[in-house]
């Protein structure tokens, strides 16, 4: 004997059609690496931005004669320059996750020794803090932006990769 359904035939509605969708620029994953992005990226423009004012007019003027700015300058960009095309090829290589915990965790003692040069009064301690820390985030970069994809839905990304920007312009300006 059959048994007779009592189910419609109608289909079950989907989860998307029972409640909104959230964008994936709200989830847990994308707003951790924003605030990540946007804290690394005021901690190396504070510490360039208090090095060059130390250079110029502060503690350490003429220390590092007429083109102090200009030196404090390469420190800061020299290693994004230089190890950038090597960060991405680490980072394709080895778990984005994993890269990016890796160098934030090296940032706390980097940050330590550029505490370390200031409380000592030594420029040169602070300046090599100041090419460690970009070098950092130098390794940072291809990470962070390798795993938007990963996070994002495909229809968010350039979406995503603006907020990223934003931030991150945001906090060097704010610094």
């Amino acid at each position: 004997m059959e048994t007779v359904s009592t189910r419609s035939a109608q289909p079950e509605p989907c989860d998307t059609q029972r409640r909104p969708v959230q964008s994936s620029l709200l989830g847990r994953g994308f707003l951790s690496l924003l605030t990540t992005q946007f804290f690394g990226a005021a901690n190396d423009n504070i510490l360039k931005g208090v090095i060059v004012f130390m250079v110029i007019d502060g503690v350490w003027k003429g220390q590092l004669g007429e083109g102090g700015q200009g030196i404090v300058g390469l420190c800061f960009s020299l290693p994004f320059i230089v190890l950038s095309g090597y960060a991405g090829q680490f980072a394709d290589r080895h778990s984005k996750r994993d890269v990016s915990v890796m160098v934030k965790l090296i940032e706390i003692p980097i940050t330590v020794v550029a505490l370390i040069g200031f409380s000592m009064g030594n420029v040169w301690i602070t300046l090599a803090s100041l090419v460690a820390l970009t070098s950092q985030n130098a390794f940072f970069g291809p990470a962070k932006y390798g795993m938007i994809p990963e996070i994002v839905d495909e229809g968010e990304l350039s979406r995503a990769n603006g907020t990223i920007n934003m931030m991150t312009n945001v906090a060097g300006g704010g610094a």
